[in-house]
């Protein structure tokens, strides 16, 4: 292995795929044994698709030999070959030669019934801050994001006492970017309440425009909202920060204003931004770790153990120099659409 890295960039359709097998045979034909390639697809299709040309290629040239060769390289999928990698070095990873690899659709099932009564459990117990904030909306759900960080973090090979590091760290973060306040809730609660319940004594009174109309509305709404829940949504804080009625009712509507501007300094959206992170963050590490444990009961890995377990091999030195007799030349395709841990074995091999 040389280290030497080329990449090849072009739109799709422009041939990419062609020019990969005439690079692998090309390096065929300056002395590279076949067995000695490793190339890398993203689905089975395209890895058949992808031995098939090269071997037609090799056959045309007369060069059976080679043909027959690179059906020992490794060719195919990244999980089927870093899969192989892991089955050639099982005793030395203290695995089975023998692995149980779920399917895609086996582990995603298996995934999402553990995510999915997880989320659950933790929906009970923040659901009130999940409303405030409004996450629990079709378009903004927070078991959506759980999702996100549950991808992501695989994709990055994150254990789950990491991802449940990540909720300090993102609050620490956010933390930053809010002013210090030093409000009482109780008061500013109040203050808005009052003012809410003022200004709907007085208004419409003689404006009888649409605007006004509308912002008697939001105020009615937002009082019953109070007494139904408790407590008022955030955005609603923000909404009446900005209320318009018709400009000769402005004034009237200045102490709701006044009352809801420094939302921004409530305590309590704080603390429920703070809880909001940790309940995100927290499920889904405990939705990584159940799905961890239930692998292990059944003896089952998923494509993602294969990756980081296969990083895991790639980082011990001794097996690295076994390999170096075995690997001459490596080529992977479509290499923009590899997720961080692939983008880790690929370089590192």
């Amino acid at each position: 292995m040389t280290g030497k890295l080329t990449i090849l960039s072009a739109g799709a359709g422009a041939g990419k795929t062609t020019r990969l097998s005439t690079e692998i045979i090309e390096t065929i034909k300056n002395g590279v044994p076949p067995e000695n390639i490793v190339a890398t697809t993203f689905t089975t299709k395209a890895a058949d698709e992808l031995v098939e040309r090269i071997r037609i290629k090799l056959l045309e040239s007369g060069d059976a030999h080679s043909a027959a060769r690179i059906l020992d390289g490794y060719v195919g999928t990244m999980n089927s070959v870093f899969g192989r990698f892991l089955r050639e070095f099982a005793l030395e990873m203290g695995l089975s030669p023998v692995q149980k690899v779920l399917t895609e659709t086996d582990a995603s099932d298996m995934f999402n019934t553990i995510a999915s009564e997880v989320i659950s459990k933790f929906y009970g117990d923040y659901r009130r801050v999940f409303a405030r904030l409004n996450l629990d909306t079709k378009d903004n759900d927070w078991r959506d994001h759980v999702l996100d960080v549950l991808r992501l973090a695989r994709e990055n090979g994150m254990s789950s006492e990491t991802v449940k590091e990540c909720a300090d760290y993102s609050w620490k973060m956010m933390k930053a970017w809010l002013p210090e306040s030093k409000e009482d809730p109780e008061l500013m609660d109040e203050r808005l309440k009052s003012a809410l319940i003022t200004v709907r004594s007085v208004l419409p009174g003689g404006d009888k425009t649409k605007a006004t109309k509308d912002a008697v509305d939001v105020i009615k709404s937002s009082l019953r909202d109070w007494e139904r829940d408790g407590y008022l949504k955030w955005d609603v804080w923000a909404k009446l920060s900005k209320l318009k009625p018709a400009k000769k009712s402005m004034e009237a509507v200045e102490p709701i204003h006044a009352a809801a501007s420094g939302h921004y300094l409530h305590p309590r959206l704080h603390e429920d931004l703070k809880k909001a992170i940790e309940a995100v963050f927290l499920c889904a590490a405990e939705a990584m770790k159940l799905y961890a444990e239930e692998k292990s009961k059944r003896g089952l890995i998923d494509f993602t153990d294969q990756e980081s377990l296969a990083l895991e091999l790639l980082k011990d030195k001794e097996n690295m120099e076994v390999l170096k007799d075995r690997i001459s030349a490596v080529f992977v395709d479509e290499f923009q659409d590899s997720s961080p841990l692939q983008i880790a074995l690929n370089m590192k091999i």
